[in-house]
């Protein structure tokens, strides 16, 4: 979809975004190759511990546990959390096939020598967004 500045109605449109969560490797072989410019893998840091992430949901409240914009009070929720283990025994055996599919992917591989394709492609849990 094009879209254009209000503001400005001449100026280049808009580039899309697509954001997608989850196991990265079974999206990214889905994807068109060479077709992006910028690819984004976010792979976990293989720290040997385990993750969290809580999510933080606040409400207007006039009896809120907290202060915020223009000094109004806000009630906190906690809706929910996600843990997950940070450790990887393979790494390089983990990572290999996400950095091989996000190389097909790229408008670069068709500059640069050497593609391999790899036969077996393990399932992992990866985050992946990308960019076109």
């Amino acid at each position: 979809m094009n879209r254009r500045s209000v503001s400005n109605p001449k100026a280049l449109p808009l580039p899309s975004l697509d954001i997608h969560f989850g196991d990265n490797l079974p999206i990214l072989c889905g994807l068109a190759e060479e077709s992006f410019h910028l690819i984004y893998i976010d792979p976990p840091f293989n720290t040997g511990k385990t993750q969290s992430r809580s999510r933080l949901k606040t409400t207007r409240d006039a009896d809120g546990d907290r202060i915020g914009f223009q000094g109004q009070r806000y009630r906190t929720t906690r809706p929910g959390s996600l843990e997950f283990p940070d450790a990887f025994s393979d790494y390089l055996d983990f990572l290999g096939p996400r950095l091989q599919e996000a190389y097909r992917l790229s408008v670069l591989s068709r500059r640069l020598p050497g593609r391999r394709r790899r036969a077996t492609r393990p399932r992992s849990r990866w985050r992946f967004w990308s960019g076109s």
